[in-house]
């Protein structure tokens, strides 16, 4: 099984705790005017939030544990719509949740409930909204009725307003170790090899690595690693390797990227790796480069990962040349 729609929140273990804990402020009425749900991508957060938005307007949540998927309710959260329930994304195209869309949420949020005890609104990513946008939801947030619900999904909540995280009940989804996602993955009958060699490429993230069990991603990343050794070698040059990367998904490109120059640092100081195939070519490699260097280069790469979360305009080309160029640092003088 690798497609996600197939995939019930009961398959996802390691938000069971904090589906309990939302279920029971439910059933004893203390559910937050705000909740801000953040994680890194690939773990669960808005298909976890998606399924609470649906239990708070479900007409059976109070006898119930999930939504009943029965009520009128539940029904037209199905069909999409539900008079009560208000999703709020960068519209088609764009990158950023703009003002007008949040003023908009204004007249939904402030309007009495139709058919349920709730209005809910989810806004995801939170991080999308503009300087605009997010001084405006934060009025909203200062003095919600009493019957509105706000969910917030964050990638990276470090990018909200400290003004807006001190508004809401913060809830953190962390991924589960390795090993468990290894498990978790071939009880879906991915081959155990495979699973393994997700979980790594994935960097542990459970969805993500399942997501990529259909595709050509796991040969699209050797691919990728290779290249990248090879220009430290000097046997690609950066301007050329810069034109293909720029064609990729640039933060997949930098999550991978991320992990690896981490995974040459380890071999930098300890001269071997985990164990995995990839860290032990670039154990290989580690040995050869300045670790104060790959720290640098370290930094500048998530200063780019930084740049495309908060989704500023950009040339991928240049930006990639700008840091391929950067790498020529990290190897040793010899003396």
């Amino acid at each position: 099984m690798s497609d996600l729609t197939e995939i019930s929140l009961d398959q996802l273990p390691w938000l069971s705790k904090t589906w309990r804990d939302w279920v029971g402020l439910a059933h004893n009425d203390k559910v937050p005017s705000a909740i801000l749900v953040a994680g890194q991508s690939g773990v669960g957060k808005n298909r976890l939030t998606s399924e609470y938005a649906k239990f708070l307007l479900c007409e059976q949540a109070k006898r119930l544990e999930r939504p009943c998927g029965d009520c009128r309710s539940c029904k037209l959260i199905e069909a999409g719509t539900h008079p009560d329930l208000q999703w709020v994304a960068p519209e088609d195209g764009a990158k950023a949740i703009k003002i007008d869309q949040v003023r908009g949420l204004g007249d939904f949020i402030y309007a009495k409930p139709q058919i349920s005890r709730r209005r809910i609104c989810v806004l995801t990513p939170a991080e999308a909204m503009n300087a605009y946008s997010a001084n405006a939801i934060l009025k909203t947030l200062e003095e919600p009725p009493a019957s509105v619900v706000i969910l917030l999904v964050s990638q990276q909540i470090s990018l909200l307003l400290p003004t807006i995280r001190s508004r809401c009940q913060i809830y953190t989804l962390a991924a589960p170790d390795r090993e468990s996602v290894v498990n978790w993955l071939t009880q879906l009958d991915v081959p155990k090899e495979r699973a393994y060699s997700l979980t790594e490429s994935a960097g542990g993230r459970p969805l993500t690595a399942l997501a990529w069990h259909s595709q050509d991603i796991l040969e699209l990343r050797a691919e990728v690693l290779a290249d990248w050794l090879n220009y430290l070698e000097g046997r690609v040059d950066a301007f050329t390797l810069a034109e293909t990367w720029s064609k990729l998904d640039l933060e997949r490109l930098a999550d991978w990227l991320a992990i690896w120059l981490k995974q040459l640092l380890t071999a930098t100081q300890i001269g071997e790796g985990e164990g995995s195939e990839t860290e032990a070519t670039l154990a290989g490699v580690g040995a050869r480069l300045d670790t104060q260097q790959l720290v640098s280069l370290y930094a500048e790469l998530i200063e780019i990962k930084r740049s495309l979360v908060e989704q500023r305009n950009l040339n991928p080309q240049l930006m990639l040349e700008s840091w391929l160029l950067a790498n020529k640092r990290v190897r040793k003088r010899r003396k």
